[in-house]
């Protein structure tokens, strides 16, 4: 089957969540036999720009700036002659909804950040949520990253509930067997977070004051935080005062390197504040969960239902003295951290299994092609 897919991320080198999200899904997609062209519609105004082309992982990627956002797309729709669209994420939809319109092309959505209406800032933003309204109404399939989010689009967005699917974000779990091995000292306790370490809503300030209350009772414990900028800890002076030996900051120039740190780590963190940016299941979780490691994380969107209910750590309230209580727990007993770590396996493979979330995927696309 051909499949068109539209993008507002550099999938071939961005290596955030999201981007390596997209580009998983279509490279698994393409490994089941699906012919696949990617618009990468980046906000490019340049007016010397012209459209790049790319071969990777058995796709075609096309760079299109804003000025051949249409032409080029509309042309290469055309040449195609896809099946079916897939729109990754609000902006790429929004992007490619005039030539959906033109050449009438059936189209999944899938939402990662939702709409935002009491919260519009700028011009830009309220076109971008106008444009959102009407891509829900034009599509023909949607897929959202939580249950939460599901409800949210029905509710809000008249979307029906046979039109929407809940698929997490996806990971190879075998590619993790070496990583979840459980540590069998307990004495150094190591916590770690995942993630970019200067956005607010990442809850970074929360993680930083459970730790001085961790370490105030037990200095044997010590928190990895792994991601970027670099010069992240300057964001943080305050909070790291009398914390230096206990709170070390990571930046990972190779990617792999984050399955060695993960295989070192005891226990997993994941401080989100409650906001609608953070309603969708991150791309995250899919790690940690595959990691094998237990996870204390915060009672918002999905992850009571995911963590706390299933039985791979706690989930609790937005709180310092909450989130220190429960890493405590876990530092202190080795056999719950091990059971647990083989409860986020599990949980892994039920939810997140790559395999298992392709097939969702090819029975969507094909119901609608």
């Amino acid at each position: 089957m051909k499949l068109l897919a539209v993008t507002s991320h550099d999938i071939l080198n961005d290596s955030s969540g999201t981007p390596i999200h997209i580009l998983k899904i279509l490279s698994a997609l393409a490994l089941r036999g699906f012919q696949i062209s990617v618009l990468y519609l980046k906000s490019d105004l340049s007016l010397f720009s012209n459209v790049q082309h790319h071969h990777k992982n058995k796709l075609d990627v096309y760079e299109v700036p804003v000025r051949y956002w249409f032409s080029f797309s509309r042309k290469l729709a055309l040449g195609k002659n896809p099946k079916v669209c897939i729109a990754f994420t609000n902006g790429a939809a929004s992007r490619f909804l005039p030539v959906l319109y033109a050449l009438n092309l059936p189209l999944v959505y899938e939402v990662h950040t939702v709409f935002r209406d009491s919260s519009i800032t700028s011009p830009i933003s309220f076109i971008y949520e106008q444009l959102e309204k009407i891509v829900c109404r034009y599509t023909n399939h949607l897929v959202v990253l939580g249950e939460q989010v599901k409800e949210l689009y029905i509710s809000c967005r008249d979307i029906k509930k046979d039109s929407i699917s809940v698929i997490y974000p996806s990971v190879n779990i075998n590619e993790f067997e070496i990583v979840a091995q459980p540590r069998n000292r307990d004495d150094n306790v190591t916590v770690t977070y995942v993630g970019n370490l200067v956005y607010a809503n990442h809850g970074i300030n929360y993680l930083l004051e459970a730790a001085r209350i961790v370490c105030s009772q037990n200095p044997h414990i010590n928190f990895y935080l792994v991601g970027q900028p670099e010069n992240a800890p300057t964001f943080y002076q305050k909070e790291l005062i009398d914390l230096e030996n206990n709170v070390k900051f990571i930046s990972l120039s190779d990617p792999s390197q984050l399955n060695q740190i993960l295989k070192q780590s005891d226990i997993l963190a994941h401080t989100r504040i409650y906001s609608l940016d953070n309603l969708s299941v991150q791309s995250k979780m899919a790690v940690y969960m595959a990691a094998g490691k237990p996870i204390v994380a915060t009672d918002f969107a999905d992850y009571k239902f995911l963590i706390q209910e299933q039985g791979c750590g706690y989930a609790v309230s937005l709180d310092a003295e909450r989130i220190a209580e429960s890493i405590l727990k876990l530092a202190d007993n080795l056999d719950l951290r091990i059971k647990m770590g083989e409860q986020s396996r599990k949980t892994a493979s039920e939810y997140f299994n790559l395999e298992t979330n392709i097939d969702k995927y090819i029975n969507i696309l094909k119901s609608i092609s």
